[in-house]
């Protein structure tokens, strides 16, 4: 038992294996990225960014318009990473810069009574800015701000806020929290003004919103996050190691998968809804497949076999049960709709077919071996003679289950295609096109599981038949 057990937890990693390889696969053919796909080396956040994109605007040139609105779109959270380095550039390179930053002043609410227009009034402005503000810029800080303001909405409190601009993006997204009464609901749209304000988002809560629309909203927010957080944050530590993996594509698509949760209407659960049709059609398929290939390679190989005779009742009973199974698929399709019997009937007459032709053929081989000859001259029958011609095949279906699985897999994919069953075809084939990669990998996760299943089955039906095959040494030395 403790073999068994230990053999199917064996089993696990297999299906994040397959769903790993799954999603490199579609990886390749989605739209380009600049990100990895499993693995940045390199990860990058605002610390590497707003220097670089000053050091372009600081040297003119063609690059530097767009660098500059670049910068501008990092807002606040580039402050801290380009006015301490104003004084290493020259007078023209820094005054191109100050100049550069001057939307992210008019965002912030600085530019009252000031004009940065020049930039030798944009580089004095800066300088006594940084000055008397640079200790503003801590996560500490900025939590704090974001926390009273989440409390209680006073001019005083929000324009603290405004004042720090993107950098205090995380510490609003944090906030958000879970949304349970109509206060989350004032809170969540009072932090998510000030997150539109200084991203430029038109995405805003409406005053007349619900419970649903808010958590519809703060989650939009934060798969928005996943996308940009490295636009606006610092990492050091355990966070710039964790971005390694978490700054990637899979990375990314991970947590906005977990973000999601168990939503019934998000992607993974539509494809693994669809996904396990597919598998569970493949499964049951070819298990009840690989019984009606045994029973119809017995059955043939007694009438082939000029054996007829010699089949008794007992033979009849155990070859019927197994086509008994195939009705009774049929029956649980029939009950779910005609298309799906129909999608059941096909799959299993294509895993049946090649485990009765290789059935038929060595259980005629076996019947035609001198002690099976001997045993029906001397009037051996019943059960004994029943399992002598059922063991052929019963050996070649526990031979070729695993092999018929992905037929099985291949065969309800185009039928779900053909008959518009789940939808499984069209996901993959949209995956496959750089869609959503969801039902690539809920479908390479399940079939990775079908299939080590069916092998521990195909194992323990071939120890069962011969018990030199088991890889227990007690069963291998007991019979």
């Amino acid at each position: 038992m403790r073999r068994r057990v230990s053999r199917l937890l064996a089993l696990a990693p297999a299906p994040v294996v397959a769903a790993l390889f799954a999603f490199w696969l579609v990886s390749g053919g989605a739209a380009p990225d600049a990100r990895p796909v499993f693995f940045e080396l390199s990860p990058t956040d605002v610390s590497r960014r707003a220097p670089a994109l000053a050091e372009r605007v600081a040297a003119g040139g063609p690059e530097a318009p767009a660098a500059a609105s670049e910068l501008a779109r990092l807002g606040g959270a580039a402050l801290p990473h380009v006015l301490p380095r104003l004084d290493a550039l020259g007078p023209t390179e820094r005054g191109r810069v100050a100049v550069a930053l001057e939307p992210i002043a008019r965002r912030m609410g600085l530019t009252e009574g000031e004009e940065l227009a020049s930039p030798e009034d944009a580089n004095r402005f800066w300088s006594r800015y940084w000055l008397d503000r640079s200790a503003d810029f801590h996560p500490a800080i900025a939590r704090r701000a974001v926390q009273r303001l989440s409390t209680r909405a006073l001019a005083g409190r929000r324009g603290d806020v405004i004042a720090l601009d993107t950098y205090a993006l995380e510490a609003i997204l944090e906030a958000l929290g879970e949304i349970e009464t109509e206060r989350d609901v004032v809170r969540v749209r009072r932090l998510l003004a000030l997150a539109a304000r200084s991203t430029g988002s038109a995405e805003q809560l409406p005053r007349d919103a619900t419970i649903a629309d808010a958590r519809a909203a703060a989650l939009r927010w934060r798969l928005w996050w996943t996308e940009h957080r490295r636009d606006y944050v610092t990492r050091s530590g355990a966070a710039r190691a964790f971005a390694v993996l978490t700054d990637t594509r899979f990375g990314r698509w991970l947590e906005a998968t977990l973000l999601r949760g168990a939503d019934p209407s998000s992607p993974l659960a539509s494809a693994a809804r669809a996904a396990g049709f597919v598998v569970a059609v493949a499964g049951v398929a070819s298990v009840v497949g690989a019984l009606v290939g045994a029973g119809a390679a017995a059955l043939l190989a007694a009438l082939l076999g000029g054996a007829w005779r010699a089949f008794s009742y007992r033979d009849a009973i155990a070859t019927l049960a197994s086509f008994a199974a195939a009705v009774g698929a049929l029956a649980a399709g029939l009950g779910a709709g005609a298309p799906v019997a129909v999608a059941l009937t096909v799959t299993v007459g294509a895993v049946a077919l090649p485990i009765a032709v290789n059935g038929v053929v060595a259980a005629l081989g076996e019947a035609r071996r001198p002690h099976h000859q001997t045993a029906i001259a001397f009037g051996v029958a019943g059960l004994r003679l029943a399992r002598w011609r059922w063991r052929p095949g019963a050996a070649i279906a526990a031979g070729l289950l695993p092999a018929e699985a992905p037929l099985a897999v291949v065969v309800a994919l185009w039928l779900d295609a053909e008959l518009r069953l789940s939808g499984a075809a069209d996901q993959l084939a949209a995956a496959a096109r750089g869609g959503p990669p969801e039902a690539a990998v809920c479908l390479a996760a399940g079939g990775a599981l079908l299939l080590g299943l069916l092998v521990a089955l195909a194992d323990a039906t071939a120890a069962r038949l011969d018990p030199r095959a088991s890889p227990d040494p007690l069963a291998r030395g007991g019979r």
